[in-house]
């Protein structure tokens, strides 16, 4: 059988032209990992067998590698090119083979083509892609474009702190509603003695209270009454202090009442104080 004489071409052919914006990384995954061939036809077709060689690829920071091996390529038989934007490497590899029989001996040649395609990223500079092909391996360079070269981002992860213990009281006590304690009535002391003792009773209940007490207030003593159409004295139920004080609501205000030195004869009317904001 005669030797099939091999093809002459063996440049590489660049051109450039406008390349989809898609994800890089999606991109090598879907297209530096499958084969594409020349025809609908995989295996083997008489004397013809179809072969895909692996492709190797390798980022750089300025650029992307790719490295081919093509064991019993020759030079004159590989094809490098570029159809917009994709990369097509292919070529034919021939082997000869001798069979020897008693009477006869006669030699074969076996002919496999393969074919590559590969998606260019947008990143790559067409124009200054590059092949070699050196001791049976293909490498192709493609440079990346001149001003989206990776930078390196640094990450840092966010603190959360702890509030104090200052910063959650003072949220309870945003959230609580505030509350005008007026008293009526009550007791009157006529001696220090006594006066002393209503007083430390007062204090004492103050203190239990705790953070509720916004402020303790005063005792006081009738005034006048003034109205458009004069000055008076002032009749009916008499106001003998008051205080404000802070509660989840109203029933939580009445709570705190129920336990007043108040209530050992006097009474103690309960205002909501509106917040204006």
């Amino acid at each position: 059988m005669a030797k099939k004489k091999r093809k002459s071409e063996k440049n590489t052919k660049i051109s450039k032209s406008n390349r989809g914006k898609k994800n890089f990384e999606r991109r090598l995954d879907n297209n530096f990992n499958v084969s594409f061939l020349p025809s609908p036809w995989q295996g083997v077709f008489g004397n013809h067998e179809v072969w895909v060689p692996p492709l190797h690829v390798f980022e750089k920071e300025d650029s992307l590698v790719i490295k081919v091996n093509l064991p019993g390529v020759h030079e004159e038989d590989l094809r490098v090119s570029i159809l917009g934007d994709i990369l097509v490497v292919e070529g034919e590899e021939e082997s000869e083979s001798t069979v020897k029989k008693k009477s006869h001996s006669y030699k074969g040649t076996a002919c496999s083509s393969f074919s590559r395609s590969i998606l260019i990223p947008s990143i790559v500079d067409v124009a200054k892609i590059e092949a070699n092909f050196r001791k049976g391996v293909l490498e192709i360079l493609l440079p990346k474009t001149a001003g989206i070269q990776p930078k390196k981002v640094s990450v840092t992860a966010e603190k959360i702190l702890k509030p104090t213990i200052k910063e959650e009281s003072n949220k309870e006590d945003s959230e609580m509603e505030k509350f005008l304690f007026v008293y009526y009535g009550g007791k009157v002391a006529s001696t220090p003695a006594e006066q002393k003792k209503s007083m430390d009773a007062w204090m004492d209940w103050f203190k239990k209270q705790g953070k509720a007490v916004v402020e303790a207030g005063n005792p006081i003593t009738p005034g006048k009454l003034v109205t458009s159409k004069g000055i008076k004295a002032i009749s009916g139920k008499i106001v003998t202090g008051y205080s404000i004080f802070q509660a989840a609501d109203i029933n939580a205000a009445i709570k705190i009442a129920k336990t007043s030195p108040q209530m050992g004869g006097g009474e103690i009317a309960i205002y909501s104080i509106m917040a204006i904001m």
